[in-house]
């Protein structure tokens, strides 16, 4: 296993440093540089070879490679192996015009960079499956659902331009500044237009930054019929219905939606109705939790009123949480807001609700477990705010972490009215280190399922678009990384070296061909711009003594340049250290545990 996992991390790297030093190579041989020495990897010699003038070898450590040139000053490398042969003066590097040497140094990066859409490329071409820009769920609330889209509408275009996947119209829907959107639709077959108002939400992005972007309250995955059985005076929980339970048919008719049990339910409000169940049963806990799949038959009386839970007396306090430091008009306002809600329901579902708002699982030492929330417990309202479905994963992920919040949970009969604080934890996910996250410790029922894949075939035209396409984003937001790395909004733990890069070879190559092409793209991309910084030994630092000669009209000193050189390699060394911490914090876990 190891072993694999080894030549896939080879393969990544070295196909990487084999390109950017061939790019220095065959720039160099093309303006007449002596090259005494092609090298993949640093250190000592494993595999050498000399062929005319140039020694090509493989070295012990493969984080890199160089291409040395004959009369370059400062070198970060000797030649070792067999004597170089003799120096022409008219082929040294510092023979060459200036422009010359720039296109030299250049050609490492700009051949990663050339390699990227090619990667893309071939990631891109042939068959794809994908996801079509299908509506799975409407969200309840939302703008699409008052502009009346329903589940299984096909988009066929948003503002006039054409969409082929579901990414495509949340791209540009998010984007947009408008107050609406015009969409194209085919619903049972007929092609129809509908304007769709936009909504402003925040959300964290591919570098952990807050964003404000527009939406309409379409998913493209779907809510399953597990179910949230809270009140045991409903006829579901009479009937042995429970929360967590799937319902797999009614009647006999299969059911894959939530909403395909709403419909059921409602129309057969009047009567009893048999449903097929799936139940889990969870056999061992601890280290390994077990949960083996029943099935049962349960039988659904009619529809009957429900009596609403009442309010438990007073609020519990959170730690540290003083009741004067809640206001009443919070308090209040979330207790209406919960009891909206719970008067919206619908008796017809006999009691029956989604189990997205359901707590399934409480994390030890969370602000959820010292107050007491236990599974089985739905949370119904936040800040003055109903808690549908959706929002109860993702309103609790943000905000201020001195800030105090109410909620109100429901609890068989009884409404429970909390006042707490988010807790601040590391995230210790391998590829998330560094960044910190809130957490109320209460994590809902995962509920949902995918929707519908549809395989396509990206021609040789079509996939040449969409590889250039992929490395224009990379490219911008791999410049946007950096950027906020050096302004500190982005913390440095998350930076990975060696390790992650092995980590990431193996996990894509388990995850398919396409994947492991994806990240050897995102890599090459982030190794061209890497070596353009401004930092001696670096292709960067080659360039920025070339401007400072041109500036100046004269060479900057040899002494200059070898201190520059040193001050380099120090950088780099102190550089190569903190990553390679950080990538031993970010998997001791893995490793020990």
């Amino acid at each position: 296993m190891w072993l694999e996992k080894l030549l896939y991390f080879a393969i990544l790297l070295g196909a990487l440093v084999l390109v950017h030093e061939l790019g220095h190579f065959i720039v160099a041989k093309l303006c007449r540089v002596q090259v005494l020495k092609f090298s993949v990897g640093f250190g000592p010699e494993l595999v050498g070879l000399q062929l005319g003038e140039t020694r090509y070898a493989i070295s012990a450590f493969p984080l890199g490679g160089f291409v040395r040139l004959a009369g370059e000053d400062a070198s970060v490398e000797t030649v070792g192996g067999p004597p170089s042969p003799p120096l022409d003066p008219a082929r040294l590097l510092t023979a060459r015009p200036r422009w010359q040497r720039a296109a030299i140094f250049l050609a490492g990066p700009l051949a990663n960079l050339m390699l990227t859409p090619l990667l893309f490329w071939a990631m891109a071409y042939g068959r794809n499956e994908i996801t079509p820009p299908v509506v799975e769920t409407v969200l309840p609330g939302s703008p699409a659902e008052q502009a009346r889209l329903r589940a299984g509408d096909r988009i066929v275009s948003v503002d006039g331009r054409p969409v082929a996947t579901f990414d495509e119209v949340a791209r540009i829907v998010g984007r947009s500044t408008a107050p609406a959107v015009g969409l194209e639709i085919v619903r049972d077959g007929e092609r129809r237009p509908v304007e769709v108002a936009l909504e402003l939400f925040e959300q964290t992005d591919e570098l952990q930054r807050r964003v404000r972007r527009s939406r309409m309250g379409v998913l493209s995955f779907r809510r399953l019929p597990l179910l949230a059985v809270p009140s045991p005076a409903a006829p579901a929980h009479e009937a042995g219905l429970r929360s967590f339970d799937q319902v797999v048919a009614v009647d006999g008719a299969p059911v894959e939606r939530f909403e395909d049990l709403e419909l059921l339910l409602r129309r057969g409000a009047d009567r009893e109705l048999s449903l097929t169940v799936e139940r889990r049963m969870v056999v061992a806990e601890g280290a390994l939790r077990v949960a083996l799949p029943t099935i049962e038959t349960v039988r659904l009386g009619a529809a009957r009123p429900i009596p609403l839970p009442t309010f438990d007396s007073g609020v519990v306090f959170h730690t540290g949480i003083e009741p004067e430091q809640v206001a009443t008009s919070v308090i209040d306002g979330t207790r209406a807001a919960a009891q909206r809600l719970l008067q919206a329901r619908d008796p017809a579902l006999r009691g029956v609700q989604f189990a997205g708002t359901c707590v399934e699982r409480v994390v030890a030492g969370s602000p959820a477990a010292d107050l007491g929330i236990a599974s089985g417990d739905c949370l119904l309202a936040l800040d003055g705010q109903p808690l549908h479905w959706l929002s109860a994963t993702t309103a609790l992920s943000g905000g201020d972490p001195r800030a105090v919040h109410v909620a109100v949970v429901e609890r068989a009969d009884t409404l429970i009215t909390i006042a707490f604080r988010l807790q601040q934890r590391a995230e210790r996910a391998p590829l998330r280190r560094g960044f910190k996250r809130l957490l109320f410790g209460a994590e809902p029922a995962d509920g949902f399922g995918p929707g519908g894949s549809e395989v396509v075939y990206r021609g040789l035209g079509a996939a040449a678009i969409e590889g250039v396409k992929l490395t224009a984003t990379w490219t911008v937001t791999t410049l946007v990384g950096i950027w906020l790395l050096a302004n500190c909004e982005l913390p440095f733990e998350s930076v990975g070296g060696p390790i992650m890069m092995f980590d990431l070879a193996a996990r894509s190559a388990e995850s398919g061909w396409r994947h492991f092409l994806f990240i050897m793209a995102v890599i090459s991309i982030n190794l061209a711009i890497l070596n353009l910084l401004p930092v001696p030994v670096l292709d960067g630092g080659h360039l920025l003594f070339l401007l400072i000669e041109t500036l100046r009209r004269h060479p900057v000193s040899l002494r200059a340049r070898e201190i520059a050189t040193l001050v380099g390699l120090s950088l780099l060394l102190i550089l190569m250290v903190a990553v390679m911490r950080n990538d031993i914090a970010r998997y001791w876990d893995q490793w020990f545990n």
